[in-house]
């Protein structure tokens, strides 16, 4: 797959509290693809530490459970419920270092695995995945905020006194809580499908007319056809105008493409 992948602590943060894993490999099952997003809650005592031990479980998992998983059929079963398995320890061990040390913290935790031209996620929080397929791009995760919280139990947040102060509040997410929810989602992929994992410091500054399609029909992001252009040069140039911007936040973004080059495992 060709794949590019971006982390910036922006222009007003300190210090970067997003992570980022990328791990590729062929195996006797085909291509597999790990990509995660973890995005530290800032407003608490010390995502960094959070958003880091995800990713560097999620890096032993791969290196020590996957080759077991792949011998098991059905494989895709097998693989959700290890990590299910992973994620849970994962908020286990998150919330207890932070009783233990008296700090409040957390992260998002956004998974995609592709096997055998399939794709299972993993969600938790507010960092999003992204499909582009056949010239349209479709959120396929849901935000773990209080908005949509609201929005989903019909009622409208908008009416609620302290809406500007709580719309963005998380309200699952892994360390926060001792027992958390995680979203999974299965579905085929196809030929020059593309997914793009980001923290919600990238995603805020698209729009509809930066990821759409062009004449020919092409997924684009930002005007320039994904699958043509490198996944790289893409986000390169997108992390250059967001840093143009105020880039109040830290901002992580994964983007992978079907039908590209083979890499190796990246993290950051």
């Amino acid at each position: 797959m060709d794949i590019g992948y971006i982390t910036d602590r922006g222009n007003v943060r300190k210090d970067n509290q997003d992570r980022y894993l990328v791990m590729e490999e062929q195996t006797g099952k085909g291509d597999i693809l790990l990509c995660v997003v973890a995005d530290g809650m800032g407003g608490t005592g010390d995502g960094s530490m959070a958003s880091a031990f995800v990713v560097k479980r999620m890096q032993q998992w791969w290196e020590s459970e996957l080759p077991k998983l792949l011998s098991k059929e059905p494989v895709y079963v097998h693989l959700s419920r290890s990590l299910d398995q992973c994620i849970l320890a994962c908020n286990r061990e998150i919330f207890r270092q932070a009783r233990q040390c008296h700090i409040s913290t957390g992260t998002t935790c956004s998974v995609l695995m592709a096997v055998r031209k399939q794709v299972l996620i993993k969600h938790l929080g507010d960092s999003r995945i992204y499909l582009g397929r056949y010239g349209e791009w479709t959120q396929l995760t849901q935000d773990h905020t209080w908005e949509q919280q609201e929005k989903a139990a019909g009622r409208n947040p908008l009416e609620d006194s302290g809406y500007k102060q709580k719309k963005g509040a998380l309200v699952n997410a892994l360390g926060t809580l001792e027992i958390c929810r995680i979203d999974t989602q299965m579905l085929q992929m196809a030929e020059r499908d593309c997914f793009l994992l980001c923290s919600d410091g990238f995603y805020r500054y698209m729009t509809d007319l930066e990821a759409g399609k062009d004449s020919l029909g092409r997924v684009t992001l930002w005007g320039m056809p994904v699958g043509i252009c490198p996944a790289q040069r893409i986000l390169n140039q997108e992390a250059d105008r967001i840093k143009k911007t105020r880039a109040d936040d830290n901002f992580t973004a994964v983007l992978a493409v079907n039908g590209g080059k083979k890499g190796m495992g990246r993290y950051g």
